[in-house]
């Protein structure tokens, strides 16, 4: 004779308390955990950024993948909380209508400067830096750059949503869909804001910027974001399974 266990409480007011929280804990949990298999691809494209030859190892990527997780983490759940309250800000304070793109852009804007010394340890890391010497070199002109590069990547990766609408009907799940659309977009979102990254390593580096040199490491950091795009998308998912559009 089989007996089914019952589900205690317990377990059903856990799963309840994550529904609540998942939709603010699932992003930051999402981006820790895409960093690492893309951190590879941001090595390199910084050390072609700085005209240097990659120097890549399963174990140095890995050290570095994982100190970089944090970083990400926090940067993801400071933009999830902020970029839509700036939003909201914004469409208050502007009469009649203002296009989407409009206020996407400006709130992009705030969120990146106020991202500013985030973003550069992270960029730091892919050159082997410690958070603090990022940090104590960190300038208005790198801010700057980071702003530019930070509208640019949310202009990309708007275009998930509708990358995920054209190729829905070919998928056979929504997982796929999710991660195919989050490759395609974090590739997009990447690569319009490369020019401002390169920018951000070579000031960082004290290095002059020139025409030449903005499109170094632009394939490399082309296919990390999409990598970090469709791992981020498909652990979402899984995470937050009633938040996949």
């Amino acid at each position: 004779m089989f007996f089914s266990t019952p589900s205690r409480p317990e377990d059903s007011s856990l799963i309840d308390r994550w529904k609540s929280v998942a939709p603010y804990a699932a992003p930051p949990i999402a981006a820790a955990t895409a960093i690492i298999p893309a951190m590879p691809g941001y090595i390199t494209k910084t050390a072609l950024q700085l005209e240097q030859a990659p120097k890549l190892s399963l174990t140095g990527c890995l050290r570095t993948a994982f100190k970089a997780a944090p970083t990400i983490g926090v940067i993801v759940g400071t933009q999830m909380i902020a970029q839509p309250c700036v939003e909201r800000r914004f469409q208050n304070n502007e009469t009649g209508h203002t296009p989407e793109w409009a206020v996407l852009a400006a709130s992009s804007t705030v969120v990146g400067a106020a991202s500013a010394p985030m973003f550069a340890v992270f960029n730091g890391q892919t050159m082997g830096w410690s958070p603090l010497k990022s940090l104590r070199k960190l300038c208005i002109k790198q801010a700057a750059y980071i702003s530019c590069k930070e509208v640019l990547f949310v202009g990309g990766i708007q275009a998930r949503g509708r990358v995920r609408e054209a190729i829905s009907p070919v998928t056979k799940t929504n997982r796929v869909a999710d991660a195919a659309a989050g490759f395609i977009g974090g590739a997009i979102g990447t690569g319009l804001g490369h020019p401002a990254d390169t920018a951000l390593t070579r000031t960082q580096a004290g290095l002059p910027t020139r025409l030449v040199h903005l499109w170094r490491g632009c394939v490399p950091r082309f296919i990390a974001g999409g990598v970090f795009g469709a791992c981020f998308a498909t652990v979402c998912h899984i995470l937050n399974p009633e938040d996949a559009e």
